[in-house]
């Protein structure tokens, strides 16, 4: 049992002391790498890292994003006033940047499954207040829904 024990310590050693090892040599070799070359290795980095979470399982993809609300969450409650406001300039100003290159069949697929998100959204609200006049709940406040009206019941 302890040979085992010792034999796992040894590998578990050996593989930490080669990520290492790699980690080095990747820095390295960075460091002597020209922009063009930076610039490659991030594009290469984002379509690996876009065919990883394409090919990943439901679960998988649950657990990632889950784990990205985390920490944005995370961030976001730590972040100063002024971090704030530069991360929303900075949003605002790549969205003007990416909106503005856009193809006019790209604007048009984004601004069509931006119209099929609000569809669902409001069908999805509606779903969820379907038959409420009939289970009627003192705790919510009902004039804060915009599907809904309060009138009097009396008609003539």
């Amino acid at each position: 049992m302890r040979k085992k024990r010792s034999r796992e310590k040894q590998a578990e050693e050996q593989k930490s002391h080669i990520r290492e090892l790699d980690r080095i040599y990747r820095a390295d070799g960075r460091a002597n790498e020209s922009s063009e070359e930076t610039q490659q290795r991030h594009f290469d980095d984002r379509l690996r890292a876009s065919a990883r979470r394409n090919n990943a399982s439901f679960e998988v993809k649950n657990q990632r994003q889950a784990t990205d609300r985390l920490r944005t969450l995370n961030s976001r409650a730590t972040e100063s006033n002024e971090q704030r406001e530069r991360r929303i300039h900075c949003n605002a100003l790549g969205n003007q940047t990416r909106i503005g290159a856009e193809t006019f069949d790209a604007r048009r697929n984004r601004l069509q499954l931006e119209r099929v998100r609000q569809g669902t959204f409001r069908a999805s609200n509606w779903l969820y207040l379907k038959d409420e006049a009939l289970h009627y709940d003192p705790n919510l406040d009902y004039p804060n829904f915009p599907q809904i009206v309060i009138r009097s019941m009396w008609s003539k």
